[in-house]
């Protein structure tokens, strides 16, 4: 019955009260205003840049009137959209500048939340059924195809309205939090947190993470392996529209779903990320090679997994625990020493790594001498030697209980002034600053250098290396500015969350960059995980022998090509990173 007593149903049968077993203000609960104007025109200005994207965009979907299924599911996502957006952002930009909380305006924030949670809900419905929508699209013969057909789709319209009106309506609602800057089921005024757990909100992000990030898998490997390789620039950057925008929509969707689940409910660990490197280094390890490249590559790796354990493991376990550092402080100092060491050291070999990208687009660059046979040693000696440093002489990272977070100062009421690690706060300043540049001037080479090209290869190689780059620099570059605010400035709770969070994804991100962007390390790994027997028996192959063995294979059947069951020819440039 709570459920009901908690939601817009019980504000409209009762006089536009809340209940106040839930929502009722203690008396002595302060309602001081604190006013975050930075934040808050950051929320307010993207919000407004979006809306106003968003309008013409909705009304050009208006002005086609189109009775089709997919334009009536974009009309309604875009309503939805719109009306979010003015709730999480206009009117947290709004909460903030003003320092507005919800024992303010606690009716008028709660119908906010109403609206917006039910906006976000009806949404993620419209997104399933988009892709749902998109799959028919693209094969005729789709289970789901007859909910789309003339006389059914009226009655999926009925239930995509009564959902709408169910979320808004008979769903508890969010309210706004100014302590965290976000919307929230809890008030956060004293009572039993259990009391605002959403279910309803809870299965819907689930089904909307799970069905969205399936479908959008069935369509790219549809376009991939159905529709095949293509020479044809337009018939490839069309297959590559359709799945960018797939990915977009099901990336997003699905990472809000699950990250409101994690902080209703539970604390999440990149054990996967860690499964998802492990092949990754066994493949940079079996390639034998002494070029630079792969040196910082296995350098990388064994850091970052290193940074995995401690970053997201031991906080994991230390959560769980309640640990905190007076309890074991001669192991926790240690533990910070530890993963000091490792991200200030793989910071160096990043900045290595992106300098030797460089060279070998540019091999007239200033910095090509450090890759040379003698030279390198020393450079590789010198990282080491950089690492070793920052164990021993620098301050390190102590791990608090109160933010599950790695921070400088232990918070034992001393002066704060006193922990500063200044070795720390300049490299992290070098690795945001170096990095961005380095991959900034190797995208723009690429671009201006190599300019537009028809050739399928090269147009892939050029996107390939500059989405390695974007994704190494902004996850390295955001995790160092983050950590380098938070060491000298006042920083709230969620603002140390996505710190936390940054820096796993900056150890984490390459091995997902390996195995999506790096044919040699992509290859390698799918011919240890995938029995050849299973290959040959598919078509997939992979490797130098058993490509030649594939040629052989056309020669002996009088030149009659061999493609194998995907649709499309494996090509030479499989062994190129």
């Amino acid at each position: 019955m709570s459920a009901l007593q908690m939601s817009m149903y019980h504000v409209f049968t009762n006089s536009f009260t809340l209940w106040p077993d839930a929502y009722e203000c203690p008396k002595n609960l302060t309602t001081v205003k604190t006013a975050r104007p930075v934040l808050g025109s950051f929320f307010l200005f993207f919000g407004v840049l979006f809306i106003s994207l968003y309008i013409p965009c909705f009304l050009a979907i208006v002005k086609k009137k189109s009775r089709a299924p997919v334009y009536q599911i974009m009309f309604a996502l875009a309503i939805f959209d719109i009306l979010s957006l003015l709730v999480n952002s206009v009117g947290t930009g709004i909460f903030d500048i003003l320092g507005i909380s919800f024992c303010h305006y606690p009716l008028i924030i709660f119908c906010l939340g109403a609206t917006a949670g039910g906006s976000w809900m009806a949404g993620c419905l419209a997104c399933v059924m988009l892709a749902i929508e998109r799959c028919v699209e693209i094969n005729p013969k789709f289970p789901l195809e007859i909910l789309f057909r003339k006389r059914v789709f009226p009655i999926v319209r009925i239930v995509m309205i009564g959902y709408t009106l169910y979320a808004m309506l008979f769903v508890k609602g969010l309210t706004f939090s100014l302590d965290f800057s976000c919307w929230f089921f809890d008030p956060l005024i004293g009572k039993d947190p259990l009391l605002y757990h959403s279910y309803p909100h809870t299965y819907n992000n689930f089904a909307v993470g799970i069905s969205t990030t399936v479908l959008y898998i069935y369509i790219s490997y549809r376009l991939i392996f159905k529709f095949g390789y293509s020479t044809s620039m337009w018939l490839y950057k069309t297959k590559r529209q359709i799945l960018f925008q797939a990915i977009t929509l099901c990336i997003f969707h699905t990472a809000a779903a699950f990250i409101y689940e994690y902080m209703q409910f539970i604390e999440v660990t990149p054990v996967i990320i860690i499964l998802l490197y492990i092949p990754c280094f066994i493949a940079i390890t079996r390639v034998k090679t002494l070029t630079p490249a792969y040196q910082l590559m296995l350098t990388i790796a064994v850091l970052d997994m290193i940074s995995l354990t401690y970053n997201s493991l031991v906080v994991g376990f230390l959560d769980l625990q309640g640990t905190h550092f007076c309890q074991y402080p001669m192991l926790i100092y240690l533990n910070g020493a530890f993963a000091t060491c490792v991200w200030m050291t793989d910071c160096l070999a990043c900045i290595l790594l992106a300098i030797e990208r460089c060279v070998e687009v540019n091999s007239q660059l200033f910095f090509s001498f450090l890759f040379g046979k003698r030279t390198f040693s020393v450079v590789m000696a010198l990282t080491y030697l950089y690492g070793l440093y920052s164990f021993i002489f620098t301050i390190p990272a102590i791990y608090t209980s109160e933010y599950s977070c790695y921070l400088f100062d232990p918070l034992l009421g001393k002066d704060p002034n006193l922990y500063h690690n200044f070795s720390h706060a300049a490299n992290n300043v070098l690795v945001a600053l170096s990095t961005t540049f380095l991959y900034f001037y190797l995208c723009s080479y690429l671009i201006f250098k190599f300019g537009y090209s028809t050739s399928m290869w090269l147009y892939k190689s050029k996107r390939q290396i500059i989405l390695q780059g974007v994704v190494l620099c902004f996850f390295h570059a955001a995790a160092a500015i983050l950590y380098l605010y938070m060491q000298f400035f006042y920083t709230p709770l969620w603002f140390i969350i996505v710190g936390q969070v940054v820096w796993q994804m900056s150890s984490g991100c390459l091995s997902i960059v390996y195995l999506t962007l790096n044919r040699t390390i992509r290859n390698s790994v799918i011919k240890m995980v995938i029995p050849k027997s299973i290959r040959t028996k598919f078509g997939w192959h992979i490797g130098v022998e058993e490509h030649i063995a594939l040629e052989a294979t056309v020669e002996t059947t009088g030149g009659v090509t061999v493609v194998n069951a995907g649709g499309f020819a494996v090509k030479f440039d499989n062994f190129l990173y």
